[in-house]
């Protein structure tokens, strides 16, 4: 049987939790929180080349925001290596377009999957642009190196 919860927060204010918070005994993973035996995961990528690729130069590597897939960088990373003659990757993230869907969603493992395309491909170095929760990603990449 449901029922709510109610708890004090300061005097005279009760919060009141819904029901649907409270279905099943599920644990929740916060972003903040550090994942115990991170599986990194292949993900999907889409490569962009322009016409003078100048492989001296680190490529781009973008990732698109929630509910969003590589496609939604298509145009843009085609424009980009025509006018940065950079090496562009579009990665599908974690649970989102043609990338494997796990049970693990935050930002500590998909920047573990950053990390895993990275050495998959040998980059020593790669700039990193994301959008929304694909930004987030690569934020949260650039400041917990791994």
């Amino acid at each position: 049987m449901l029922r709510s919860l109610t708890v004090k927060v300061r005097p005279n204010c009760l919060i009141e939790t819904p029901k649907w918070c409270m279905l099943g005994k599920h644990t929740r993973r916060y972003a903040s929180e550090q994942e115990p035996n991170l599986e990194p995961i292949v993900m999907s990528t889409d490569v962009f080349d322009g016409p003078k690729l100048d492989v001296t130069q680190p490529p781009l590597i973008t990732m698109h925001g929630l509910f969003g897939s590589k496609q939604n960088w298509r145009g843009i990373s085609k424009a980009l290596s025509q006018k940065t003659n950079r090496r562009i990757y579009t990665v599908d993230a974690r649970n989102h377009g043609d990338s494997p869907h796990t049970t693990v969603h935050s930002s500590d493992s998909m920047s573990a999957d950053v990390v895993a395309f990275m050495e998959a491909r040998k980059l020593e170095k790669a700039c990193l642009m994301g959008h929304s929760m694909g930004g987030r990603t690569m934020m949260y990449f650039a400041l917990n190196p791994s």
